[in-house]
């Protein structure tokens, strides 16, 4: 589809040259530089929806479950992984935790336990239980157990969100620009909220507040709740990224000026 909007751009920058007279065409180019800028930014994004992945059956997934079980690609429903993928529109995101605390825990999972495992997290995806609770992505590190014949549950169930000394860490295979205006993150009572967040975006060095209208990018992304605000939980229910705007449109701008140069020089020449 990109190769055909960049090959009829073209062929429409061609006619108008023809057509226009030179500050006719200098405006053309421009506008058509910048709507195909424009519609190729609106192409790039992409919201991961995470309540799909539980509740709407419009998502899949592979990964590692948190009990060390391969989950092929499909739908999980609600479980703890060590990481899952998530391709969508040629981007991927790769989940994962790591807890930086220390505890001890009651192991009612067996086998879940080694020595350790104390700074053992989990990605989790969580399912809609009650009202006003959606399907969410948070970290898990206390325990696991059954919940209802299905393995890999938080243990306690509250155990479901980022928590201090928790980290969810996300990779994407190429570098991305995440909309945070567009994404959607949620504290202990499910409200949306502009929570007191730290992010990393180059490998969890260095550390800054999260600004909710801003955009950053990166192909690493870590998240943590600030020491300040230890009992901050949160998770997320919606990231929205973009690719980083590709060299396409300058590309097709610097092409056109050529275009119109030569033009320019051989209309002096006659």
């Amino acid at each position: 589809m990109l190769k055909n909007s960049i090959k009829n751009i073209k062929s429409n920058v061609k006619k108008i040259m023809n057509q226009m007279d030179m500050d006719t065409m200098k405006k053309s180019i421009c506008s058509l530089s910048f709507l195909f800028l424009l519609t190729s930014n609106i192409q790039a994004a992409v919201v991961y929806n995470f309540a799909n992945l539980v509740d709407t059956n419009q998502g899949e997934i592979s990964g590692v479950l948190a009990d060390g079980v391969t989950f092929p690609l499909g739908n999980p429903g609600e479980q703890a992984f060590q990481s899952f993928s998530w391709e969508k529109e040629s981007i991927t995101l790769t989940a994962s935790a790591s807890y930086n605390g220390v505890g001890t825990y009651d192991s009612s999972y067996p086998g879940a336990y080694e020595a350790g495992d104390n700074y053992t997290a989990w990605i989790y995806l969580d399912e809609i239980t009650t009202t006003g609770h959606v399907g969410t992505m948070g970290v898990c590190h206390e325990g696991l157990k059954y919940k209802q014949g299905v393995g890999n549950q938080c243990d306690p169930n509250v155990d479901d969100k980022v928590s201090y000394n928790e980290v969810m860490q996300l990779d994407f295979d190429q570098p991305v620009v995440i909309d945070f205006d567009r994404s959607v993150f949620r504290g202990l009572l499910e409200a949306v909220i502009n929570p007191e967040i730290e992010v990393s975006y180059d490998q969890g060095l260095t550390w800054g507040f999260m600004d909710t209208s801003s955009q950053i990018s990166g192909d690493s992304f870590y998240f943590r709740v600030n020491e300040a605000y230890a009992t901050e939980r949160f998770v997320i229910e919606k990231l929205t990224v973009a690719t980083v705007p590709v060299p396409a449109a300058a590309w097709l701008l610097g092409s056109a000026m050529i275009g119109l140069v030569g033009i320019k020089r051989s209309r002096s020449r006659l």
